[in-house]
């Protein structure tokens, strides 16, 4: 590399740590997004019951800022968002969306891809049957290639083998 291209590289390695977030902020318009494809989609099209209404949308409303945070996930929302998945599906939600979402975090963190691939893709094919949006149905989907795609290489825990929180 010529002396030009490596100063402008390293500037540019520098300048973008530089402008990073400070702070784990929730942006308002990403936030705004979420909470319509998750809570407000819930209300309008999700499987509802009285039994589990409120964990569930519990579980979404989280879900939801920590898609919209900035600068990586914040320890605690995640927290958060496993005791929930956990009260719901202990109550035996049948909606699809807590559904994935306890599959992504709660069996991510403990099984392997081969174990979750036949639970991802049962998981997927009930959102793609529900009035969720789009985008939601869309990474469902990418969960069942991604994680299919994995079990042909590793036995270890998916959550354990990405080293960090999946948050699609």
């Amino acid at each position: 590399m010529k002396p030009l291209q490596i100063f402008l590289l390293l500037a540019f390695f520098f300048i973008s740590e530089v402008l990073q977030a400070a702070t784990k902020d929730v942006t308002p318009e990403l936030l705004s997004y979420n909470l319509k494809t998750t809570v407000d989609a819930y209300n309008k099209a999700g499987r509802k019951n009285p039994k589990w209404d409120a964990e569930a949308i519990a579980c979404l409303k989280a879900f939801a800022e920590i898609r919209s945070t900035t600068n990586g996930v914040p320890e605690g929302r995640l927290a958060e968002l496993r005791t929930n998945l956990t009260t719901v599906m202990a109550l035996k939600c049948e909606d699809p969306m807590p559904r994935y979402l306890y599959t992504r975090y709660i069996l991510g963190a403990k099984q392997s891809a081969a174990e979750l691939a036949p639970v991802f893709a049962d998981v997927a094919a009930a959102i793609e049957k529900s009035d969720y949006p789009a985008i939601r149905k869309f990474y469902a989907r990418l969960s069942v290639g991604s994680d299919a795609s994995d079990a042909r290489f590793r036995k270890t825990p998916v959550g354990i083998a990405r080293k960090q929180p999946h948050v699609s």
